[in-house]
């Protein structure tokens, strides 16, 4: 049965991360659905709805610092491309 979820699991990140255009997005949202279903597994084995809750908002709090993380990233790059004549070597 975890085969089964795993597998419709991979089918439904692929999509997210493969939309037709040419630029890979969605990566995030992959891992996302990833984190759901072995969250969701996990707490139809161990039958602890608490620690599948506490996985749950460790998983949230994670992928919510990593994209503050990549939007100041972008946020960096985007004002280090307005500015002439810099380069992105180091000095």
């Amino acid at each position: 049965m975890i085969q089964g979820i795993a597998s419709a699991v991979g089918f439904i990140g692929g999509a997210a991360v493969l939309r037709g255009d040419k630029v890979v997005q969605g990566i995030n949202t992959a891992a996302s659905i990833w984190i759901a279903a072995a969250v969701g597994i996990a707490i139809s084995f161990i039958a602890s709805p608490a620690l599948g809750i506490l996985a749950a908002l460790v998983a949230t709090a994670i992928n919510w610092g990593l994209m503050t993380l990549d939007l100041r990233m972008e946020h960096r790059m985007q004002q280090g491309a307005d500015k002439p004549g810099r380069t992105d070597a180091a000095d």
